[in-house]
């Protein structure tokens, strides 16, 4: 059975706010609408300026955190192990076209020769920054 420090922190999760935010923000957020906005022009507007004509200056933060968290799976070394955030940083990117999420785990990975050299170039300025810091 769970100690009752951790169902505490289970319980954290089941809350009505934790919910609520997840349910708000899946239909009527910042990031599903700026996605949807990119979606419908087929991926050939970039998020900076959609963000820009449907914010009133605020941000996203859902690009910024892909980006954040493909930079760590470099560094790791794991993209391939994790295809579905792959997918959608290559999507946020502009390198294939968001109908690719569908195709996910079809998607190069660090097992195709052209990926894993951008993923190792892209690997090494990470370490590179990381280790200055």
């Amino acid at each position: 059975f769970p100690s009752d420090d951790s169902a505490k922190r289970a319980a954290i999760f089941l809350e009505s706010c934790g919910v609520a935010d997840v349910i708000t923000s899946s239909f009527g957020g910042r990031n599903r609408r700026c996605a949807e906005a990119f979606v419908q022009g087929g991926g050939r507007r970039s998020f900076d300026e959609i963000e820009a004509e449907l914010l009133d200056g605020q941000k996203l933060q859902g690009v910024l955190t892909s980006h954040e968290v493909q930079h760590l799976l470099q560094f790791w070394e794991c993209e391939s192990e994790f295809p579905l955030f792959t997918t959608i940083n290559r999507i946020c990117a502009g390198e294939i076209p968001p109908s690719a999420i569908t195709r996910y785990v079809d998607m190069p990975s660090g097992d195709d020769p052209l990926y894993r050299r951008r993923s190792m170039r892209q690997s090494s300025q990470m370490r590179l920054r990381t280790s200055t810091h």
